[in-house]
């Protein structure tokens, strides 16, 4: 297993891709119906991920849910709760990026 971690920006593009809607499973959803996490985990990762300014790849983009090869997307829930990462939010501001809003490619698979 690699520990690369998947790409959520296209250099070559400048797109930044972000999921247009929370997946179904969203560890954010205020409803209750998210992905199950050990108790303290959501707590630890978002304080984690705060800390570093940050973001989360959206576990709906990313193998075993999704093939191989299919483009990683910034979290929905994460991104409404806590704003989009400085660095994203400078690449748009100097006109080197922008943001795609992709939809769960779970929900658009046949």
């Amino acid at each position: 297993m690699s520990d690369e971690k998947p790409q959520v920006a296209d250099p070559e593009t400048g797109e930044i891709r972000i999921l247009e809607d929370r997946c179904g499973t969203c560890v954010l959803n205020p409803d209750g119906k998210n992905a199950d996490l050990r108790p303290g985990r959501l707590k630890q990762f978002v304080g984690d991920t705060r800390a570093a300014d940050g973001h989360v790849v959206c576990h709906s983009t990313v193998p075993p849910a999704v093939p191989a090869g299919t483009p990683a997307a910034m979290c929905r829930g994460y991104v409404d709760a806590y704003g989009l990462p400085r660095a994203a939010q400078d690449v748009i501001r100097l006109g080197l990026g922008h943001l795609v809003e992709v939809p769960d490619p779970k929900a658009t698979r046949a």
